[in-house]
């Protein structure tokens, strides 16, 4: 079999994690798996990643501009044809987009659909109240209608996406993201501790200070801004805190400025994109996603399985993975006031938080990897089935 994934993507993130995990399972099947993407310094360590597991890499330049008019011609007509004449060179059985923005790709999709490849298209993040023409609905529906399946990564994001393009709800399938579970299993107390002592080492912070960690990409929709109003108050309360953040992306360097015209540097380190997160969990205390709308991330199911006590907003699908005071704590997204509070309020209670935490990490198994990879290769393979049934 032959899968093509495509990215219409400028940074990594958890969408671009989640493709890659899918393509070490079709290699792991003996596919042969090529990938597709724009060559953009926000993806140059994907890149190098996919060329290390021995999949075909593709300058892809699917740039996604805000277009006030003629879009579907002056930047979706121009990535259908990209796509187009990808398709003719490559010749897939089966084609994965994965998609970061819901309405990011549309020229890829309609591209498949014309060609008549079998392909998923995967909704990692839908926005709420994002207004679309009745004309570019009816082209959406169109390519849904096209031997393609569409998935959405949670139940928020499926109803959304629904709702945005106007299909039935029972017509896109529901594949929950996943992570690894009883990830530190295979360590003993002192070797994480050792861990724990490592990474603090690294990060010049002190043994005993702590650490409250973000993983996300630096955008907008990823809410760091909400920390700027509230660090000082926390940190007065709280000297010994330390706020790391891993992920890079549009807003890095306004938040930069951000935390150097409040003299905050030295309490917020911006790590960039980091191949060892899971080492930066071990050594974390608490994990804090102020995200403003979500699909189903990543970041916070990781956090969960580690074993490290959270605070997530309530935006989009998170209240389907967190429950306010049974696995963590729950604030109201967008509001740096309750960020504040639960920040706050988990620092003073620790005894509290581990508790959260031991449950977050048994209810971390209901949303496993294994489980997800499962899902999406029976739906890969059902697809590539169809294409070859189609040329015999």
């Amino acid at each position: 079999m032959k899968l093509l994934i495509i990215l219409p993507s400028t940074h990594r993130g958890g969408n671009e994690e989640h493709a890659l995990t899918i393509a070490r399972a079709a290699l792991n099947e003996e596919w042969e798996v090529h990938a597709a993407f724009p060559a953009v310094e926000g993806l140059r360590t994907l890149a190098a990643d996919v060329q290390r597991l021995g999949i075909v890499l593709h300058d892809l330049d699917l740039s996604e501009r805000y277009v006030r008019r003629m879009r579907l011609l002056r930047v979706d007509g121009k990535n259908f044809f990209l796509t187009h004449r990808l398709l003719s060179r490559v010749a897939p059985d089966v084609v994965m987009i994965d998609l970061p923005w819901h309405t990011w790709g549309l020229g890829s999709m309609l591209a498949c659909a014309w060609s008549g490849v079998p392909t998923a298209v995967i909704f990692q993040l839908v926005a709420p109240a994002i207004e679309i023409r009745q004309e570019t609905k009816a082209v959406y529906r169109w390519a849904h209608t096209r031997r393609q399946t569409w998935i959405a990564v949670s139940n928020n994001n499926r109803m959304l996406l629904a709702n945005a393009f106007g299909v039935a709800t029972d017509s896109i399938k529901l594949i929950y993201n996943g992570t690894r579970v009883s990830v530190s299993d295979g360590r003993s107390r002192q070797e994480q501790a050792a861990l724990r002592r490592e990474v603090r080492e690294e990060l010049d912070i002190k043994p005993h200070a702590t650490i409250v960690l973000s993983v996300g990409r630096l955008s907008r929709q990823k809410g760091y801004a909400l920390f700027l109003p509230i660090l000082v108050d926390v940190l007065n309360a709280f000297p010994s805190v330390h706020f790391v953040w891993v992920g890079d992306g549009e807003e890095r360097s306004s938040l930069e400025d951000e935390l150097d015209a409040r003299h905050l540097r030295e309490h917020v380190l911006l790590l960039g994109h980091r191949n060892d997160v899971y080492r930066l969990f071990e050594a974390a205390d608490l994990f804090v996603l102020p995200t403003l709308f979500e699909g189903h991330p990543f970041s916070l199911l990781e956090a969960m399985a580690h074993g490290v006590p959270v605070i997530a907003s309530d935006a989009s699908g998170i209240p389907e993975i967190l429950q306010h005071e049974v696995h963590g704590i729950v604030f109201p997204a967008g509001s740096s006031e309750a960020l504040k509070g639960a920040l706050l309020d988990a620092l003073r209670n620790p005894t509290k938080m581990r508790r959260l935490a031991e449950a977050a990490a048994i209810r971390a198994r209901d949303f496993t990897e294994e489980q997800m990879v499962s899902q999406t290769m029976n739906v890969l393979r059902s697809l590539a089935r169809e294409s070859l049934h189609r040329t015999t």
